[in-house]
């Protein structure tokens, strides 16, 4: 037991020696000549130095033997060396082979029961135009333009309530009645400004004919006709103060004059002194002047009158103007906001004085044909101005508003009127067209993408505010290529691939490289020729029977 504890202790000394030399030497531990171990020669070379050694090695050599072949001691003595001659031998014997993938079929062949259930159409690859297109997601909106709140012109109480959420109305039907104060008093200004503007221009219109009566007078006095004649032509003309004045005037003068003359004859006779005759000419000089400054005045004062009467005239109808445009704009009447538009005349806005004890209340009207989205009062209820009673939208048109972030940034060159295809997944597969009104000019900083809004048309009502769309924007066009139509074009495990017919009913898997695509049809860049008959229809269901075939080979 002794010495076999020392031949041991001298065994795994040798073999640590071993293992520190074949660590040095890393590869080169073999010998390439006769494929011995370089650790082993320099054990021998130690051995015939040391005798004890080498004896106690060759007495340890069957105990290792030993354990070599049980596999107790071959991971450590035979850690980093070349492999033992049995497992050289075995890592030299051929690998098993292995069974070999199985070779799926190109070609299937459907029987005549399978064809006719399959409904399979062909179409020849051609050549053609390619509209390449990039999808961006998108949301149906209202029209802003027919999508507005009805609101409420002022603080009042509403009496009536007309209209429910989904209510088709028409343009100017009564959606709800509104006690107002504030509108009576608008209402009570408008008649006040009509009779005010119905006074004046009656004034003006009588200054308008006392100007004309005082002119014609005075131009038929200085062609000095006679008295009674001129009092009678101008009896029924409106003179007003003038007819006294200017008559008066007249009469002095003539009168004046007639003493003259008659004096003229007397003085040739020597009946009257010549101071006499002096003194009534003179006085008939004074008297035609006289006239003729009463004339003047007449004429001025008529035409000052006049213009000043016609001045407040236009006021008052343009105080008129404003009271109406004041109370058409509280009633939200569309004419006190156009531009072009004729103000309503006061029985149309509800200013009469045969409708008095109706002067407070208000028509709560539809401006344009649409659909009642919401309503958001009762009646009783009281409201204050710019509340929104009704929402009402015009839904013939929608708009659908595309978000394009720079990824997509080649979608913004599309311009207004331009037609862009919309997928609505909650309708399937239908893709409808909608026109392009405007792209936005500015980066969101909240999506970090600009807005493209295009109008869809719904007459068929089948769409809603709110859904998600997918919108298909034209990018790039690819002219004279080989395209196929999309349901042609089938992928598996990666291979994208179509089928060509071979015969009626025999069909053959071709691989090919697609590439662009738009709504209906992608390019194929490879793989086929033109004139070639690929299935347009049924590839999925020869696809499935030439993975089934596969599987069972």
């Amino acid at each position: 037991m002794n010495a076999f504890s020392g031949e041991l202790r001298v065994s795994v000394r040798n073999q640590h020696s071993r293992n520190t030399f074949r660590d040095r030497l890393g590869d080169r531990c073999v010998d390439r000549s006769d494929g011995s171990d370089l650790s082993d020669r320099w054990m021998s070379e130690e051995g015939g130095r040391k005798r004890t050694g080498h004896v106690r090695w060759r007495l340890f050599l069957p105990v290792a033997a030993g354990l070599v072949g049980a596999g107790l001691m071959l991971p450590a003595f035979l850690n980093g060396v070349s492999e033992p001659p049995l497992a050289a031998a075995v890592s030299a014997q051929p690998p098993e082979s292995s069974p070999s993938e199985p070779v799926r079929p190109m070609t299937i062949e459907l029987s005549p029961e399978k064809f006719r259930q399959a409904q399979i159409q062909v179409e020849p690859v051609v050549r053609g135009t390619l509209q390449h297109e990039h999808t961006v997601p998108g949301r149906i909106t209202y029209n802003a333009a027919r999508h507005i709140d009805v609101t409420v012109p002022t603080d009042g109480i509403v009496t009536a309530v007309l209209v429910q959420p989904g209510d088709r109305v028409e343009s100017g039907r009564i959606l709800a009645w509104l006690n107002s104060p504030e509108i009576g008093t608008a209402r009570a200004d408008v008649l006040r400004a009509r009779h005010e503007a119905d006074l004046k221009t009656a004034l003006a219109d009588r200054a308008e004919k006392l100007k004309a009566g005082v002119q014609d007078l005075t131009k038929a006095i200085r062609r000095s006709p006679d008295f009674d004649a001129l009092k009678q032509q101008f009896s029924d003309r409106l003179l007003g103060r003038y007819r006294a004045e200017l008559f008066g005037a007249l009469s002095e003068s003539r009168l004046a004059e007639s003493l003259y003359e008659h004096s003229s004859g007397l003085g040739e006779a020597g009946a009257l002194s010549w101071k006499v005759i002096q003194e009534r000419q003179a006085s008939a000089r004074a008297a035609r002047a006289r006239l003729e400054a009463a004339c003047e005045q007449a004429e001025f004062e008529v035409w000052k009158d006049h213009g000043h009467a016609l001045a407040a005239a236009k006021d008052a109808q343009r105080r008129l103007q404003i009271a109406r445009q004041h109370l058409a704009s509280h009633l939200l009447n569309d004419a006190a906001i156009r531009r072009d538009g004729v103000i309503p005349d006061e029985t149309a806005l509800g200013a009469s004085d045969g409708d008095l004890e109706h002067l407070s209340r208000v028509a709560i009207r539809a401006p344009f044909d649409g659909t009642i989205e919401r309503r958001s009062f009762s009646a009783g209820e009281r409201v204050r101005a710019a509340d929104s009673l009704f929402v009402l939208a015009d839904t013939s048109t929608l708009w659908v508003r595309a978000d394009v972030r720079e990824n997509d940034w080649e979608a913004m060159a599309v311009v207004p009127g331009q037609e862009l295809a919309v997928q609505v997944p909650a309708l399937g597969e239908e893709r409808l067209t909608a026109r392009v009104q405007f792209v936005g000019r500015e980066v969101s900083t909240d999506t970090n993408a600009v807005p493209i809004v295009a109008q869809i048309d719904h007459a068929d009502d089948r769409l809603r505010p709110g859904l998600f769309v997918r919108v298909a924007v034209p990018v790039e066009t690819r002219r004279n290529v080989l395209t196929v139509h999309s349901g042609a074009v089938m992928h598996h495990e990666g291979a994208a691939f179509v089928f060509v017919a071979d015969s009626e009913r025999c069909f053959r898997r071709v691989d090919v490289q697609v590439g662009q695509h738009d709504a209906r049809r992608v390019e194929i860049r490879d793989g086929l020729q033109e004139g070639d008959h690929v299935v347009v229809q049924g590839a999925f269901l020869l696809k499935s029977e030439l993975l089934l075939e596969g599987e069972e080979e």
